[in-house]
């Protein structure tokens, strides 16, 4: 667990292996302060689950390894300068240490203590807090209509509130019945299968494809069971020229195929399909789909693989995908820090692993291992939708594993929360809205395609419900901003009665709250997620109204621009059209405050209801105000120092470099190897000098 040539004595071979100078106790001190080597003996119990310093499972020995290989460069760096007698320092290993080995990734959708232990006693607790709500309701009904004798107008108004709030939550609590915290499988000695990494391309930034295309000549896998293809409907010559060039390098580890098609129709899932028709006689038995900007881990295959071997033989047969979940280098975890929730961390920690359960997860285009097998019985990938992977992955759980007669069973998809890949979200919420815009569109042609999902007859009632949540959101969302609102105005408009009739005691307002207090102490107390993640799911449902509005007038024929990909961001960081929309519901709200302060008798508990509804908005509406402030998500500092393009810049520098070195260039090997079967071994090949980006990508 400890750097080698860092002094101890039981650390056997320091002195062989490393970079046969005493260098290794100072890069121990450097590993000590940036790692906390005193952790990682600590949970020496717990080693499969990562190290907390790096979390990559493998007790330090690549941390170890790219730090040998830092000093090697450190050294041929002060041979070029003529500076080879000075002493190498700490900051200069900081300088060569692959980014400074994040952290890792996706520590956000961990769970916190308190979901872990309540979690076996979920389906006790979540029951208790829905009737919990319910009776505040209920309650809130009763006392207004016995005790208080209020007007039949409260009661009716307090009766359909009610009855609003339960009918649209309905379908969620029946998908929440399925939730469970959704922990990986883990198995290591797993037989290989044949895969292919198929990266899609079409307008995105050279910079952006280039570093994906070198965190793929990391993964670790035989290469001769994985194949790489980039399908590029941007048919741009510079890009193959740059396949050209990787695969004419004698550092290629993972040859690519370059393919173009002779037009772009169906776009994305036309381009997956051509792939799919084309080199249907070579391919592998599953591959995974990877959009431009996601750079996969090295033990991306790992992962998948892993996951699937730890479920039994008969329900692996019927998998015909396994989703990973996104994750985001501009991604912040900390409280504040990502007002957006462009993390999504409440639909992969809550919404995902209720799917799990029910067989159907939901496909999001990316980051996830197919059976090919599987998606051709289904017909392929739909090329008619804004959002053809949700579209195609509800096609293939309504499928059959086979077309015999008698066949009953159908496919079934499953969730491993474990990011393989790292890849760029939208910084500001503008560019958010219009990438969520085309998600939404695409939502809604989903909803009419599977016929709302309790429609479709190959759906369980379960399986539909949490279809209906997953992508009947933006009805569900409008229905609840519109309830909220009515509820605001409704209390105002009483208020502002009771003062202008002069009938101060004839009915308590504060009564009609009841039933918010009580939604809000049900949903922080629910153990799915941390607070500060309900939190922010609930704000950004508001937000979105506006999205889901437009979508829903796109759908029925209203000309709406959509962008068509994610790199048509439009690039505002404060202000979006959409805006107004929140802007004019804020208006209404301030408007009814100001005209009810006005006129109603100056109580206690009716300045307090109208000031804390107003306040109810502005928080609401918190990542709005964010945005006018100019707010970015900026890129995660583990994620700013590295080298996406290490790859292709060690190319122009490898003549040179072996030149004035003198140094061989082929790659030194060695083996990670967790058991005694040679066939579960790791292997990883490095140069003799130091690759940022790629380490990065390894240590990550």
């Amino acid at each position: 667990k400890k750097p080698r040539g860092s002094g101890d004595p039981d650390d056997e071979g320091s002195e062989e292996e490393g970079s046969g100078t005493d260098d290794g106790g100072l890069f121990g001190e450097f590993l000590a302060l940036r790692m906390g080597w005193d952790a990682v003996e600590e949970d020496d119990e717990d080693e499969d689950q990562g190290a907390p310093g790096h979390g990559c499972g493998c007790g330090g020995l690549l941390h170890r390894r790219c730090g040998e290989i830092a000093m090697r460069q450190i050294e041929i760096e002060k041979r070029r300068t003529g500076d080879a007698a000075s002493e190498i320092s700490v900051d200069d290993i900081k300088e060569n240490f692959s980014s400074q080995l994040p952290r890792r990734a996706g520590y956000e959708l961990d769970h916190g203590p308190w979901v872990k232990t309540l979690a076996p006693y979920f389906l006790i607790i979540f029951p208790a807090l829905v009737l919990f709500y319910m009776a505040s309701s209920l309650f809130s009904l009763i006392l207004s209509a016995t005790v208080y004798n209020a007007p039949s107008s409260v009661t009716i108004f307090l009766a359909v509130m009610t009855a609003g709030f339960f009918g649209v939550s309905l379908p969620f609590w029946i998908m929440l019945t399925q939730w469970h915290p959704c922990l990986p499988h883990k198995i290591q000695n797993y037989p290989p299968r044949t895969i292919d990494i198929v990266m899609t391309i079409y307008k995105e930034d050279i910079d952006v494809v280039q570093g994906t295309l070198s965190a793929i000549q990391s993964i670790e896998y035989p290469s001769d069971m994985l194949k790489v293809y980039l399908l590029d409907d941007g048919k741009r010559k510079e890009v193959e020229e740059i396949v050209m060039s990787m695969n004419s390098s004698s550092r290629i580890r993972h040859p690519v195929t370059y393919v173009t098609r002779p037009n772009n129709k169906g776009r994305k899932g036309g381009n997956i399909n051509h792939w799919i028709r084309k080199f249907d006689h070579i391919a592998g038995e599953f591959f995974v789909v990877l959009d431009a900007d996601m750079q996969p881990f090295p033990d991306l295959c790992d992962i998948f693989f892993g996951h699937y071997y730890g479920f039994p033989e008969e329900v692996r047969e019927r998998i015909a995908y396994i989703q990973a979940p996104q994750h985001f280098s501009n991604f912040r975890y900390e409280v504040g820090l990502d007002p957006y929730e462009s993390g999504l961390t409440f639909f992969y920690k809550v919404i995902l692993p209720c799917m799990d359960r029910a067989g159907v997860v939901m496909y999001i285009g990316t980051c996830g291992l197919w059976r090919r097998s599987a998606l051709k019985l289904g017909g392929g990938f739909h090329e008619q939708h804004a959002t053809e992977d949700s579209v195609t992955g509800c096609a293939i759980h309504r499928t059959k594993i086979s077309d015999d007669v008698g066949e009953k069973k159908r496919w079934v998809s499953k969730y491993v929360m474990q990011p393989v890949a790292v890849g760029i979200s939208p910084d500001t919420l503008p560019d958010l809205m219009d990438q969520r815009l085309r998600w939404v569109v695409g939502s809604v042609q989903m909803c009419s395609h599977h016929k709302y999902f309790y429609g479709a007859r190959e759906l369980s009632f379960i399986q539909a419900s949490s279809y209906f949540i997953t992508s009947g959101y933006w009805a569900t969302g409008i229905f609840c901003w519109l309830l909220v609102f009515i509820e605001t105005m409704g209390i105002f408009t009483m208020v502002f009665l009771q003062g202008y009739n002069k009938q101060p005691n004839t009915f308590p307002v504060w009564v009609i709250v009841i039933p918010l207090c009580g939604f809000w102490v049900y949903w922080m107390l629910l153990p799915v997620c941390r607070p500060v993640e309900k939190i922010r799911s609930v704000q950004m449902y508001f937000c979105y109204v506006p999205v889901y509005i437009f979508a829903f007038l796109k759908e029925r024929g209203v000309k709406i621009k959509v962008q068509a990909t994610a790199t048509e961001a439009g690039g505002s960081t404060r202000w979006h059209t959409l805006f107004w929309i929140p802007m004019g519901t804020m208006g209404f709200v301030l408007l009814g405050a100001i005209v009810s302060l006005v006129f109603c008798y100056k109580t206690a508990t009716n300045v307090v209801l109208i000031v804390w509804h107003v306040l109810l908005w502005v928080f609401l509406y918190w990542p709005i105000w964010r945005s006018l402030s100019g707010y970015k998500c900026d890129e995660h500092p583990m994620y700013k120092d590295r080298k996406e393009r290490a790859f292709f810049e060690e190319l122009g520098s490898e003549e040179q470099s072996s030149a004035e070195t003198g140094e061989d260039s082929d790659a030194e090997s060695f083996t990670v190897s967790s058991s005694s079967d040679p066939k579960a071994a790791l292997h990883v090949s490095f140069p003799n000098y130091v690759m940022p980006g790629m380490l990065n990508q390894i240590t990550a």
